[in-house]
């Protein structure tokens, strides 16, 4: 029986998109046996937008492409970064030997706003924690970030405890002026009231937790009731939250960011709710930009205005022609992208590469895919691609050697 015919994979461009397909087809043990898989790059350098090198006539200074960093809700990339790493197996004591020498966590950001006439840094560190990317692909649910979210504005309140005494002022807590159908729903839940030394409002978002934790795990078996006073509670913590701020925040900034922080957090909350996203999912509010979103939920103008939402614009490039009077971003995608960004990275915010995207990525996967035996040739530009009678398929493609790029 004669042997079947190796079938060829012509992988056009050598960026990111590119390189994966190439490592994930080679992972397949058999690889070699069903194809031949071949790289045509127009230049030298791989790494398409990523793609750097180094000026040997300016020190062998890097050059880049544009600014590039990997986010450490990156699962996919990770994933494959560290395979490859590991396959490479360099000497511990060379350049970049591993994955977490080319990557460094990095947390603290600093952002500008635009207040009284002035720009104004706005920093923040995010917390690091213990866990590192690319070791699962698995995120929250829908459900579960908004258990994240309400521990989320938990955590703001704890850390401003230096804001004026009379926000702190103790108080017993009583029941009046909470609705029967709450009161009886907590005391269904064995919901705990007795939250000392805080004052009564402040009180409602723990008690917003508990009742949230009290939620069966299937999102199938919750009441509308129940969303009903996650919103009741957490909606009477920002009212009083904004009647003691409203007016020292045009002249304390720490005051002001304290309370963007709690009005975005419980409008994301109340628009995932009250749009049903826990069933029905983020790309559902897609129709909207997310500005329009916010709006529709009540988001303040101030948070909506705020460097937070600019930042998430400004990230994906979502203002049309750069004019901020323009904001086109869908709503699910910016929620998504926010939530996963925010809430869900592993490590740190950032991991920040200790050298160009070049020596820090496309170099390893060259060298992987060479050393699995994919073939590589550079300087040769795509001329024409042949479509079949129908349109339907790729049947020829035409490639010319790329002269002017090697000049």
């Amino acid at each position: 029986m004669s042997e079947q015919p190796r079938k060829k994979i012509v992988i056009l461009g050598g960026g990111m998109a590119s390189l994966t397909t190439a490592f994930e087809l080679t992972n397949q043990p058999d690889w070699k046996e069903k194809y031949e898989i071949t790289v045509y790059q127009m230049g030298w350098r791989l790494g398409g937008k990523g793609a750097s090198g180094r000026n040997l006539n300016a020190q062998a200074r890097i050059e880049e492409h544009g600014l590039h960093i990997l986010m450490g809700w990156y699962e996919n990339t990770f994933s494959v970064l560290r395979q490859c790493y590991e396959e490479l197996g360099r000497p511990a004591d060379s350049p970049l030997a591993t994955w977490q020498d080319a990557f460094k966590p990095h947390s603290f950001i600093a952002s500008t706003e635009y207040i009284n006439g002035q720009w104004m840094p706005w920093p923040y560190d995010f917390p690091v924690n213990h866990l590192l990317p690319g070791e699962t692909l698995e995120f929250p649910t829908v459900c579960g970030y908004v258990g994240i979210l309400i521990e989320f504005i938990i955590e703001q309140f704890k850390s401003e405890f230096h804001l004026p005494s009379k926000l702190f002022a103790e108080e017993e807590f009583t029941l009046s002026g909470i609705p029967d159908w709450l009161v009886s729903l907590l005391a269904e839940n064995n919901i705990d009231l007795n939250i000392p030394d805080l004052p009564r409002e402040a009180a409602f978002v723990y008690i917003a937790r508990q009742l949230f934790q009290a939620l069966p795990e299937n999102p199938a078996l919750h009441q509308e009731q129940e969303y009903q006073a996650l919103l009741w509670l957490l909606g009477e913590f920002r009212t009083w939250l904004w009647n003691n701020v409203e007016n020292i925040i045009g002249t304390h900034h720490k005051f002001r960011r304290f309370w963007i922080r709690v009005d975005w957090t419980y409008t994301l909350i109340r628009g995932i709710i009250l749009d049903n996203l826990i069933v029905k999912g983020f790309s559902s509010i897609d129709d909207y930009d997310f500005q329009e979103w916010l709006r529709k939920h009540g988001a303040a103008e101030s948070t909506i205005n705020s460097v937070i939402v600019r930042s998430l614009y400004d990230l994906v490039f979502g203002y049309e022609n750069g004019a901020l009077n323009q904001p086109n971003l869908a709503a699910g995608v910016a929620l998504r992208c926010f939530l996963r960004m925010t809430l869900s990275y592993k490590g740190a915010l950032f991991w920040k590469m200790q050298a160009g995207m070049g020596d820090t990525i496309f170099v390893p996967f060259y060298e992987v895919l060479k050393q699995r035996g994919v073939e590589f040739k550079f300087f040769h530009r795509i001329k024409n691609l042949g479509l079949s009678q129908d349109t339907q398929k790729i049947v020829s493609i035409r490639l010319i050697l790329n002269i002017n790029s090697m000049r």
